[in-house]
């Protein structure tokens, strides 16, 4: 029996040695969390296993790509969109043509360069963590995600529970908390959440106005912020709205502390709204 009997579905084996899979799995969240451990015979095992070969996706066609990760010749290149999260963690090179409409995150974390042309539509956050300089901002769908049953729906890479529409205005409950409260759109791919609809919309405008990030030029990754400023230099750089940010951060951290680095605040945003254009900022 190989040793490793089963890899999760869409990740595949590079030739080019076990270091491509050691690396991979460290960077990894929990979502992937698997322990691998070298052993003679390991990527024989897997290749055996998984059956692929050594052209890799840089030669692979865009039929057998989207044979090999599940998708249609439709949703590979956007006309047909894929509910939920993308994860195309292991892939190493974006083929010709592929502008996917994602639902969810998308997870490219292995990727390495951007090539021409390359512009999905993302409804979370897109995962290009091993692209080196400036990284593609996705499109934004102009409509949020609203999943099958009906009773959930999904903008600015928030999952609630989906109460009532009227017009632009949705009424929503957060997965963890009974209240209501507020998602509002401008029918133009920009939401925002507020606990009653004027904070909804007013973070709206606040979201499609112009933001003055200059103040923010001059600081590096060890900068620190007060937890007050640090809330308002993501918003400002970002457009996130204020209740879409304190909710992660409730999540996430809990009780905040007095004071964050710019590293910190990177490290907490990891997969929420915004955060790519806020690594972005300070690369």
């Amino acid at each position: 029996m190989p040793l490793i009997a089963k890899l999760p579905r869409g990740h595949s084996v590079s030739l080019h040695g076990l270091s491509d899979m050691l690396a991979f799995y460290i960077r990894s969240t929990w979502r992937r969390i698997q322990n691998v451990i070298p052993h003679k015979g390991l990527v024989d095992d897997m290749i055996s296993y998984i059956g692929c070969d050594a052209r890799g996706e840089s030669e692979m066609t865009n039929k057998a790509f989207c044979e090999k990760y599940d998708l249609t010749e439709k949703q590979f290149n956007g006309e047909d969109k894929f509910d939920g999260y993308l994860d195309l963690g292991s892939v190493t090179s974006i083929p010709e043509g592929f502008n996917p409409t994602v639902g969810g995150y998308l997870d490219l974390g292995s990727v390495t360069s951007i090539p021409e042309g390359f512009n999905p539509t993302v409804g979370g956050s897109l995962y290009l963590g091993s692209v080196k300089g400036p990284k593609p901002t996705p499109k934004t769908p102009v409509y949020p995600i609203i999943y099958p049953n009906g009773k959930y729906i999904l903008a600015d890479g928030i999952l609630q529970h989906l109460v009532g529409k009227k017009g632009n205005v949705y009424r929503v409950r957060y997965l963890t908390k009974p209240e209501l409260s507020y998602l509002v759109t401008d029918g133009n791919g920009r939401f925002a959440h507020g606990d009653t609809i004027k904070a909804a919309r007013e973070s709206l405008i606040y979201k499609i106005g112009d933001r003055d990030t200059s103040q923010y030029n001059g600081m590096t990754i060890e900068t620190k912020l007060t937890y007050a400023k640090a809330i308002e230099a993501y918003r400002v750089i970002t457009g996130a709205c204020e209740a879409g940010v304190r909710a992660f951060i409730a999540r996430k951290v809990g009780t905040p502390k007095k004071s964050y680095t710019i590293k910190d605040i990177i490290a907490v945003t990891d997969g929420e709204y915004g955060h790519d254009a806020f690594v972005g900022f300070f690369s």
